[in-house]
């Protein structure tokens, strides 16, 4: 998706992606094939320019701007975001398919579909080549009309296609063989790939329109705007951000454990990839858009508990260290509190009042670029005395504190308080604080 997604998790997307792609294969794409998220961004557009492609495709595009581009042959485009800032050295080609993501019509071949196969043998009762040659020229002729060039790029498949693969490409080599047989001196079919077309087309000199803002919002008929999933289903958002925040806090700690002389980092890897394959999924177009089914919704949602849950006791193993070096202290179980709503704290330190428990030591956590200037946890009640821990007198001083409880109204009718400490307390950027909490 390139609407709901934040820019870091786009970057850490595609860094595991190509990962992969060199590690698995050996390659380096250069083609984005971004062809059904609702809606393109300009920072996608940057993104996939400065990531090394150079072209990308795609399918989804405002229904009067694409009939606009077909009427003035500006479907393929020069995409320049940012150009006021970046200049025109930042810019990627860009390649809107005219009919979707779909085959011509009459030419699905797959298992799912109802149309004829394309058969060749003359002696066939089913024989229908030249019939069905008549409709793909008639087809090609009408596409090529909307295009600069006599390199005409046609997909064939849809949405779950190729159930049968044998049973499509072997009416495509009917289809490419008797085409070539027949109308070669028209027409050069072969298979191809996004690459080839778009060095094909290079190599033809050709200038290009170019375009500056992005394409938001998508609409693909009057008054139908795809615009709602930019806020549904808000707590599957919530909880792609919160499993974000986890990614990067775990990797900012997962980078300082590896400068260490020694250290064993075989599990450490392992559980990073593990969060960051998850943080990618998160980022597909049915996914942090809350526009896929219920169960699938629950699936991504059930991964990601998974992936923080993974890491949780490596991430504490590795905050302890950094506390016990910071303060001396050694804390026998840390917990990580991820269920910090109000109605709701999963620590039990913090969902019981201090009446029954000495102290309770925070280590708060910035992984950020920015130093913080407060923090706030939720607390069972509102009477705490809190100390920061000061690195220079290596003692707990106190700092100013207030707890702010409020009712929340629940749908039974009844209400639940809930309370949250403010500390005026300062946590630089990348590294961690210690508060103490005590009656």
């Amino acid at each position: 998706d390139e609407a709901c997604p934040i820019y870091e998790d786009m970057i850490a997307n595609h860094m595991v992606g190509m990962e992969f792609l060199h590690k698995e294969f050996g390659v380096h794409p250069r083609i984005g094939w971004q062809i059904d998220p609702f809606g393109h961004s300009n920072t996608n557009a940057r993104f996939f320019a400065e990531m090394g492609f150079d072209a990308w495709f795609f399918a989804r595009l405002d229904y009067q701007d694409k009939e606009k581009r077909l009427n003035e042959k500006e479907m393929q485009f020069v995409w320049r975001p940012a150009a006021d800032s970046l200049g025109n050295d930042t810019q990627i080609f860009t390649h809107a398919l005219d009919h979707h993501y779909s085959s011509p019509e009459g030419f699905n071949f797959d298992m799912v579909d109802d149309d004829d196969p394309w058969i060749n043998e003359e002696s066939s009762d089913t024989y229908n080549a030249p019939e069905e040659a008549q409709k793909l020229i008639s087809d090609i002729d009408d596409r090529a009309s909307h295009f600069k060039t006599n390199h005409m790029f046609l997909v064939f498949g849809d949405d779950f296609r190729y159930m049968n693969a044998h049973q499509n490409f072997r009416n495509m080599d009917n289809m490419i063989s008797y085409m070539n047989a027949n109308h070669g001196d028209k027409y050069v079919f072969r298979y191809s790939t996004p690459s080839e077309y778009v060095d094909a087309i290079a190599a033809l000199n050709v200038t290009w329109p170019t375009k500056y803002d992005d394409m938001f919002p998508y609409s693909d008929l009057p008054n139908a705007y795809w615009t709602g999933y930019f806020t549904s289903r808000p707590n599957n958002k919530a909880y792609t951000r919160d499993t974000s925040r986890h990614m990067h806090a775990f990797n900012n700690l997962l980078t300082e454990q590896a400068f260490k002389e020694g250290a064993d980092m075989d599990e450490a890897l392992e559980k990073k990839h593990m969060i960051f394959d998850v943080i990618g999924s998160l980022q597909h177009h049915d996914a942090i858009t809350g526009t896929g089914r219920q169960h699938v919704a629950d699936d991504y949602s059930r991964r990601a508990a998974e992936a923080m849950f993974n890491t949780s006791s490596l991430f504490g193993g590795m905050i302890s260290d950094k506390v016990t070096l910071l303060t001396g202290i050694e804390a026998q179980d840390w917990q990580q509190c991820e269920k910090t709503n109000a109605t709701y704290v999963d620590c039990s330190p913090m969902a019981e009042p201090l009446a029954d428990l000495s102290k309770v030591v925070v280590a708060v956590q910035n992984p950020s670029t920015l130093d913080f200037s407060t923090v706030k946890i939720p607390v069972a009640d509102g009477h705490y005395e809190v100390r920061s821990f000061n690195e220079t007198s290596q003692e707990f001083e106190e700092v100013d504190a207030e707890v702010h409880c409020f009712n929340d109204s629940l749908t039974n009718g009844t209400s639940l308080e809930s309370c949250f400490l403010h500390a005026a307390h300062a946590t630089p950027a990348n590294d961690i604080s210690v508060l103490l909490l005590t009656k």
